[in-house]
């Protein structure tokens, strides 16, 4: 029974690494955060637009972004919303 209960406990890993990467494929590929920030925020400069960028984790690739959401999203750091510029987790309890 414990044998059994390693190997589900070990296979979840990989499981919901795959689930939360393709989850955020997905909304990357449906949304993209600089355009809504730009829409929101027209007289943005490009200097703006690039520190909009660096602060919320929007520069380098795309599994470097995973990760880095990743680690933030664990540890409980959800950035702020784009609307309002408040942060997220107090607005969703």
């Amino acid at each position: 029974m414990a044998r059994y209960v390693t190997r589900r406990l070990l296979w979840a890993i990989p499981t919901v690494l795959v689930v939360t990467f393709l989850a955020f494929l997905t909304l990357r590929a449906v949304t993209d955060p600089v355009a809504s920030y730009h829409r929101l925020n027209p007289r943005a400069t490009a200097e703006k637009l690039q520190q909009y960028r660096q602060v919320n984790g929007l520069v380098g690739s795309v599994p470097e972004q995973y990760f880095r959401w990743l680690g933030h999203f664990v540890t409980g750091h959800w950035g702020t919303s784009i609307k309002g510029s408040r942060p997220v987790w107090p607005a969703m309890r």
